[in-house]
């Protein structure tokens, strides 16, 4: 039996006949448990939401109050989602608001999506609409509804979030109607959202095609970095199965501007059989960013094992890519002995080589040893880039004499 009440005597109503609440604030003071002040405030709400929170305001205090604030708004909803733009109207504080919105709208994600993603799009704006519809995306993807999922997606505004879910849904879609999913993806409007998915699913193309499925969906894409993906893809796959030779006959097939990608591949993955073989191979390829990784991916192999001999070759390439070397081998000689990489620059002759290590190493002991930092920028002989980098030292901190 209710406290206050006489056996068979139902409670007065806490509202009046207009629907104002007619429950005074001592009645709620009055609680001797929390769960009766809850009891008490709670009645009010199916008739006066807006006096409820203002019991909430009244009696609850920091994370208690926004905790009150998200269950009354979640009760309130549980059955009747039509309230929830009113109820989060009133709610203004931004934590409690966003609270409410979040608790709502997991429920109603595994209750109906769909539901959801049909209020929030006739009934909400803003922030509170977008994240409703994410929401219901979760939910869809949880019944196993990927096309309701995807077409969700196409809905929200265009952001680094959704572009994630894009990529994400990609996979779980192929799952479940690999053509579908193709599909799909085939006809996001977004060029960039687009090309993120089809990078997802040339992977699993892979999987479930092999080389010929890749060489079939190739001439389907027009977008020049989709084709270098689908191309490394291809090449990759060859070499999984360990057939070197047949990768480097199905990349002479290609034009040549489209070699370097799958040539990439291939020297990345074999350089460590054969150094001279490799880069001779590197060298040979056309584009001079992918010539420029392939050089980058050789030494940095090579620094793993013998860092100083990797120095010697990075020293022996073409002008054009011996500052591509020559950086990877003093980025990755750098964290692993410091020390041994110092001891080798002191061996080699004044000029941009050694510039550019020195240059390095000072940026990179900015931060634990200024003074080592300034002994290695003065150490630049060119005095234009000495200057810049003494410049910069002088700009997080400086010196303590200078």
């Amino acid at each position: 039996m209710p406290p206050g009440s006489a056996a068979g005597t139902p409670l007065a109503s806490p509202v009046d006949q207009a629907g104002k609440s007619k429950l005074p604030a001592s009645v709620v003071q009055s609680a001797e448990t929390d769960d009766e002040k809850w009891r008490k405030i709670a009645s009010l709400a199916d008739n006066d939401s807006a006096a409820a929170l203002r019991m909430i305001e009244q009696f609850y205090f920091g994370k208690t109050r926004i905790e009150k604030r998200e269950r009354l708004v979640k009760e309130l909803c549980s059955e009747n989602l039509g309230r929830f733009a009113d109820l989060l109207g009133q709610v203004k504080e931004v934590e409690s608001h966003s609270a409410a919105r979040m608790a709502v709208g997991m429920e109603w994600r595994q209750k109906d999506p769909a539901a959801l993603a049909e209020y929030a799009e006739k009934q909400l704006r803003g922030i509170d609409r977008i994240e409703l519809l994410y929401q219901a995306v979760e939910g869809l993807r949880g019944l196993r509804k990927p096309a309701e999922a995807a077409a969700l997606l196409d809905k929200l505004p265009i952001s680094s979030r959704r572009t994630e879910y894009v990529k994400d849904q990609v996979g779980w879609y192929a799952q479940e109607n690999f053509d579908a999913a193709f599909q799909w993806v085939n006809s996001i409007s977004l060029d960039h959202d687009r090309i993120v998915a089809y990078r997802e699913l040339i992977p699993l193309i892979a999987n479930r095609g092999g080389i010929a499925g890749l060489q079939q969906f190739l001439p389907k894409l027009a977008e020049p970095e989709l084709r270098k993906t689908c191309i490394a893809s291809i090449a990759d796959t060859y070499l999984n199965k360990k057939d070197l030779d047949g990768a480097c006959l199905w990349i002479d097939t290609l034009a040549a501007e489209e070699q370097g990608a799958a040539k990439l591949v291939v020297v990345v993955r074999s350089a460590a059989q054969d150094i001279p073989k490799w880069t001779n191979y590197a060298l040979g390829i056309g584009s001079g960013q992918e010539r420029a990784f392939a050089i980058d991916g050789i030494c940095r192999q090579m620094a793993e094992k013998d860092p100083a001999a990797a120095g010697n070759w990075a020293l022996q390439l073409p002008t054009d890519v011996q500052a591509t070397a020559l950086f990877a081998l003093v980025q990755q000689w750098y964290s692993s002995d410091s020390a041994g990489l110092l001891t080798w620059i002191d061996t080699l002759s004044e000029g941009s080589n050694r510039d550019l290590a020195l240059d390095y190493v000072s940026r990179k002991l900015s931060a634990s040893d200024k003074e080592a930092a300034y002994q290695a920028a003065e150490s630049i002989s060119d005095p234009k880039k000495k200057s810049e980098r003494l410049k910069q030292l002088d700009g997080v901190g400086g010196r303590s004499r200078r």
